[in-house]
């Protein structure tokens, strides 16, 4: 762009802001041009000075706010050609209220809040959810489009409302089966059970989710169904399953094709027996092993912390202190826990001035023993919380977790007496909860940030490179179906805790030395019988995937860019290596995601309604 253009639109630029600064200090004034004989200036206003009633040269949309240039005496055609649409960032975002004007439009919403809520038997904590004010939001950008409407006249019915959800659903579960269906056929394709909560006198709701790689090679995990299941019932749970599957639209026959992620419970393990392929969810058994570490010390000092940080939380919600926020436990789980001490520990000082002020003498919290729990925690709830998450693939982390936390349970000489029985107990609850499979080594030899497997003995290595090329054996695949796109340059990322086990140049220098070809005394007797190109053993995938140049985590924007970027730039030339990516990484590490709270008690039909609209809704149906 040449330069005094470039200038040029600057500094109008900066007019359009200091405009914007003028109008609202009341030096510049809005006045609507009535004797023009142009369409425009019925979407138009003129801006002037306040005192000498001088026009300025830029006009200001009445729908968007956006200025637009604009010459005494010149035509109108480019303020016809205008579009709110596509200059809605050049006006404010939202208009600036004084103080005393935010606090009596506080006052007002506060008593038509609880006004709702008394009148349709609302629970007030329903109206602070993001998706109650987004629902609002959407009311008062229709008001300043359209003016002041009657609600009623463009208030859906609840059969349009019921009849539009069918819709959206009955269209989203078509497309997942289509997608389904094609990632079947390749293998690529897993499950899993997740309980979200209770629902009712011995039953549990559970959504069941579909993981899969789509056309772009993204993870995509798609909630198909939610339903109720008896916790006391194996067969309720099959019977339940399989046939929310059928009206899915899947068969018996595909679900036991599926490897399904459960949680760690006798219920699942007892219900999906063969045919089934289930494996635990490796959260579950990060908590177990919490669990039998604790229960097994016969130590009070830990259970005395938390007893006391629930006394804290109890007394701070009561007196409602600010700036204070103080987590709550969440139902009595790890996660819960961890993030009620965390938050104690890092407010302490104002919290112990607090319970000074109110004499709370009776609560004892000693923050040394806090602290030296918490950090021997933390690394636990990293893993349950890296490994249950959806965005990217997980099954990969397995084993490097169980090196973390093995590496992180080595380090007894830093912890009191009290915490190191814990600490023992705690190395062989993982020894025997927390082993990796074959399946989960080569899964980690298939992310090329750890394909040396580090963290194992110079045997083990060896046995996974065998195991996955005799998996390489049976794949046949086409080369056609491989992306071939190149990966982009992306900004790094922080460093991660499994940056130790990844691979570096070293890595590939001492392999290509192990496997250097030795000299042999009796010349070339035997070199017709010396393997070739021609024989494989320089075109076998695992050794070429050996010799390729070190990738580190930070060559990549994100968790999802490793698999994705580097496995589609590399699909040519590693095919079957690809294929046997597409086939396995889809797998989560975990069947629990983000834990959902239910705040109201809803039928089973709304309950599955909303969980598929939660899941689906941004890659279904842009303008929900």
């Amino acid at each position: 762009m040449d330069t005094k253009k470039e200038d040029k639109i600057n500094d109008k630029n900066e007019d359009k802001k200091q405009i914007l600064k003028d109008i609202k200090s009341g030096t510049l004034e809005r006045f609507t041009f009535t004797t023009g004989h142009s369409f425009a200036w019925k979407k138009f206003v003129k801006i002037r000075n306040a005192e000498n009633k001088k026009l300025c040269s830029f006009v200001q949309c009445t729908e968007c706010k956006a200025l637009l240039y604009f010459k005494e005496g010149s035509g109108t055609s480019h303020l016809n050609r205008h579009k709110c649409n596509d200059n809605q960032t050049e006006g404010p975002a939202f208009k600036i209220l004084a103080s005393d004007t935010v606090a009596s439009i506080k006052e007002s919403v506060t008593r038509n809040i609880i006004k709702f809520c008394a009148t349709d038997f609302v629970p007030i904590g329903m109206t602070s959810g993001l998706g109650f004010k987004s629902f609002l939001q959407s009311f008062v950008i229709l008001a300043s489009k359209h003016g002041n409407i009657n609600v009623e006249d463009v208030y859906p019915s609840a059969s349009a409302i019921d009849r539009y959800v069918r819709n959206f659903k009955d269209d989203g579960l078509r497309k997942i089966l289509e997608n389904f269906r094609e990632s079947l056929k390749n293998e690529c394709c897993s499950a899993s059970l997740e309980v979200i909560g209770s629902g009712g006198t011995n039953h549990v709701v559970v959504t069941m989710s579909l993981h899969y790689f789509d056309k772009h090679f993204v993870l995509a995990k798609k909630i198909i169904f939610t339903t109720n299941i008896d916790e006391r019932n194996a067969e309720d749970v099959v019977r339940q399953i399989v046939h929310n599957f059928n009206v899915f639209g899947g068969e018996e026959d595909d679900l036991h094709r599926l490897t399904v992620v459960t949680p760690n419970t006798d219920l699942f393990k007892q219900a999906l027996q063969f045919p089934f392929r289930r494996i635990d969810c490796a959260a579950s058994k990060i908590s177990q092993i919490l669990n039998e570490s604790i229960a097994q010390s016969s130590t009070k000092d830990f259970e005395e912390i938390f007893s006391n940080c629930q006394s804290i939380v109890r007394l701070i919600e009561n007196k409602d202190v600010q700036p204070l926020n103080i987590a709550s436990q969440d139902s009595g789980t790890w996660k819960g826990k961890i993030l009620m001490l965390q938050s104690i520990i890092e407010q302490y000082d104002a919290i112990m001035e607090f319970l000074d002020t109110e004499n709370k003498s009776n609560i004892k919290f000693i923050k040394r023993k806090a602290e030296e729990l918490l950090q021997f925690l933390e690394p636990f709830m990293e893993a349950a919380s890296d490994l249950s998450e959806f965005s990217y693939p997980t099954a990969n982390r397995i084993i490097l977790w169980w090196a973390i936390l093995n590496d992180h349970l080595k380090k007894s000489e830093c912890y009191s007496l009290e915490l190191k029985k814990i600490l023992i107990n705690a190395r062989l609850s993982i020894s025997s909860n927390f082993q990796p499979t074959m399946d989960d080594k080569i899964n980690c030899f298939l992310d090329p940030r750890y394909k040396f497997l580090k963290m194992l003995s110079d045997t083990e290595r060896a046995e996974v490179v065998l195991a996955v090329q005799n998996l390489l054996k049976s794949i046949q695949c086409d080369v056609n179906d491989n992306g071939d796109e190149q990966p982009e340059q992306v900004p790094p990322n922080k460093k991660a805790r499994a940056s130790v086990y990844e691979s570096n140049k070293s890595d590939v220098n001492q392999y290509r030395l192990l496997n250097k070809p030795k000299s042999s005394d009796k010349g070339d007797r035997f070199k017709k019988y010396e393997a070739t190109s021609s024989d494989g053993t320089e075109n076998d995938e695992c050794d070429i995937y050996l010799k390729l140049p070190s990738t580190k985590s930070n060559d990549f924007d994100s968790e999802a860019d490793v698999i994705k970027c580097f496995w589609k730039s590399h699909a040519k030339k590693l095919p079957k290596l690809f294929q046997l990516v597409k086939t396995r990484l889809h797998l989560p590490a975990c069947c629990k995601d983000t834990e959902i709270q239910l705040k109201a008690k809803l039928d089973l039909k709304c309950l599955d309604n909303f969980m598929f609209i939660r899941s689906n809704m941004t890659d279904i149906c842009d303008d929900f």
